[in-house]
Order: C-alpha cells, then structure tokens, then sequence
C-alpha cells in the first residue's frame, strides 16, 4: 500500500523524484528538499523499476546538490532563518540518502554512496579538530573554507550528539577499510577512539 500511495500521490514522472503533495493547490510541490529522495531508503518504490534509483540520483545532480562540498543541504532556501532550512546539513538526512543508495546494489549508485559517505566523515573530523565538538547539524554553505557547526532555528546549536555520533559509526563501519588515503585513515582511527571514550563516559556514569 505504502508503495502504490507513493507511486500515485508523491512520484513526479517528469522530474523523476518524489515531492510533497498540496492538498490545497492539488499539485507537487516541486520544491527541492533531502526528504525528496528519502523514499529511496524506505525502498517505498517498485524495486523491479531499475531506471528509478538512477533518476534519484540524476534529481539531486540536477538540482545541484551534489556540488556542496560539505555535504547535502536540507533546501535550497538560503535566506531562511530556519534550522530546516539555511545551509544546513543534517547527520540522519545525509545518512539516509547515502544509505539508500548503497542498497540499491548498483556500482555507480554505491560508488556515489562512498563519495558522499567519504565527504560526510571529512567533514565532521574538520570541524571536530577546529571545535572540539560534535554537532546536531552542520553548515554546507560554499561562502567559507571552515566546517562548522550549523545555525538557525529557535534554540543554540546542540553538542553531542548522539545521532551525529551513531551516523559517524555507521559509515566507519561500513566505509573504514576502504579509506586508502592517510588522510582518511587518521579520520577513521580519530573517530573511533573519540566514540569509544563517549561511550564510556556514559556506561560508567
């Protein structure tokens, strides 16, 4: 059931993508946002339809996200001042589209997958270095060189965290043997004992 509701109510055949629907104006919206592609995860698609994981991917291209070099924004709505918005990058967004594209099975879907996995890991150990912090959210904007913590939204910018924390575990997890550079593999043995000394912070107390 979930799948047909998505096939008829959400999937846009022209755009090749999954969009909120106006009950309102009784149309898409258009609109890009992460969530779009998020139906890729949940696999709520035919998974017989090969070509649909492919225009997933050629949707984001499109739309330019894959040009941010630090990761996948939520929108495209800059100007916002709200935390779902702006520049920022969200650890179980991002997770969610890298995983959806590594089940697929598909080579270049799951070379993408890496690459995005990759960046995402770079990008935390950055600004973990600068701040010393983990964050609920990070800032993508192109405007500067530095990763940092993300902004908007009611309240100051959370530290921790735990989701940032579990999505960092995960991609070690499954991207930590194939990180060739020395770079990378500082990132990966800095992570891990960073994550370790959280985690007995909390099972001692």
């Amino acid at each position: 059931m979930a799948k047909l509701v998505m096939k008829f109510i959400h999937w846009n055949e022209t755009d090749g993508i999954w969009y909120d629907y106006d009950l309102e104006k009784k149309l898409h919206s258009n609109t890009y946002y992460i969530s779009n592609a998020l139906p890729l995860y949940a696999k709520c698609y035919d998974d017989e339809d090969e070509t649909i994981p492919h225009r997933t991917y050629e949707y984001l291209k499109r739309e330019g996200v894959l040009n941010f070099t630090k990761g996948l924004p939520t929108s495209l709505a800059m100007k916002s001042e709200q935390q779902w918005d702006k520049d920022n990058a969200w650890p179980p967004m991002v997770h969610m589209v890298i995983e959806g594209f590594r089940t697929t099975g598909d080579p270049k879907l799951m070379k993408a997958a890496e690459a995005m996995a990759t960046q995402w890991l770079s990008v935390t150990y950055k600004s973990f270095i600068r701040t010393h912090s983990m964050f609920e959210k990070y800032n993508v904007s192109a405007f500067s060189e530095e990763c940092s913590a993300g902004s908007g939204g009611e309240y100051e910018v959370q530290k921790g965290f735990g989701w940032t924390n579990g999505v960092i575990l995960d991609l070690l997890d499954k991207y930590g043997q194939t990180m060739t550079s020395a770079a990378a593999i500082r990132i990966h043995w800095v992570f891990f004992i960073i994550l370790f000394c959280i985690m007995l912070v909390f099972l001692t107390n």
